[in-house]
């Protein structure tokens, strides 16, 4: 049953990219360029988008949090700590930190300006986006991360990852893409219908994919991957004694037929109720 909802929910949210496939174009020609990039091949890097003192300050905090917190727990001003499956080793992305509300922990965060990165969005969705929320990320040493995958099928999600450690190989783990996989994929309806006769595998999991299309995000502290979730991604594995540590805000494209859509109603109560604090 999820899997014909995972269909049927990807054909609606092609339709909505149809309606909306030409991009706006709106802004310096360098916000035109790089809107035309993440149209096209669904990923983006931005070199420096943060400098090292911020990029080292934000990273400070977040191990200084995962050293006073060694289990999931929620703090008292509304940031949350979750160990992926902490209790249980054998399953993906055992042992990495997640970060909810990350901002509530540390102030600084709210000096990143995000509008470049909203025009930009802007640009090539034609729709208005909305901030949805911010986490950060810490892995250290993380082998069995999970497959190939879209995180969903609709509403269309775009995050942005700030890398706040290098990521020079991919030793460290880095964001891996399969550029221009994020609208109308084949290759995402095919694994969606066959992942139904799959019992093993989780419902959005991407095994086929086109591998000459693949591209590990590596980069330097302070640099910017920016990604539509709806692409087939995943985070590669760890080396011993590697780290890698990513601040990461989230994106909703508000389109209004997306009010169709539980997550996509959900994620609006969320941003509003967000901004009334």
């Amino acid at each position: 049953m999820q899997g014909i909802k995972n269909i049927v929910s990807l054909l609606w949210q092609d339709f909505i990219n149809l309606l909306h496939i030409s991009p706006r174009k709106s802004g310096s020609d360098e916000i035109l360029s790089l809107s035309k990039q993440l149209n096209q091949d669904g990923i983006l890097r931005i070199p420096e988008f943060i400098d090292d003192t911020l990029a080292d300050h934000i990273r400070s905090e977040v191990e200084a949090l995962a050293d006073k917190h060694p289990r999931s727990t929620a703090l008292e001003n509304g940031t949350t700590l979750n160990y992926r499956n902490q209790d249980n080793p054998d399953r993906s992305d055992a042992g990495m930190l997640d970060i909810g509300y990350i901002e509530h922990s540390i102030p600084e965060i709210s000096q990143i300006d995000q509008s470049d990165l909203i025009q930009i969005l802007q640009n090539i969705t034609g729709q208005e986006i909305i901030p949805i929320k911010v986490n950060a990320y810490l892995n250290r040493g993380i082998k069995n991360t999970r497959m190939y995958h879209v995180d969903n099928t609709q509403p269309v999600i775009y995050k942005a990852f700030i890398y706040l450690t290098d990521v020079p190989n991919t030793d460290y783990g880095p964001y891996s893409f399969v550029k221009r996989s994020h609208r109308f994929s084949g290759a995402i309806y095919w694994n969606l219908f066959m992942n139904m006769f799959r019992p093993s595998l989780n419902s959005t999991d991407m095994p086929v994919y086109n591998k000459r299309q693949v591209m590990h995000a590596i980069g330097k502290k302070g640099d910017l991957i920016i990604s539509n979730q709806n692409g087939i991604h995943r985070g590669l594995p760890q080396k011993d004694g590697k780290k890698r540590v990513v601040l990461i805000l989230s994106f909703m494209v508000k389109s209004k037929l997306s009010y169709l859509h539980k997550a996509a109603k959900e994620n609006i109560a969320k941003s509003k109720a967000y901004a009334m604090q």
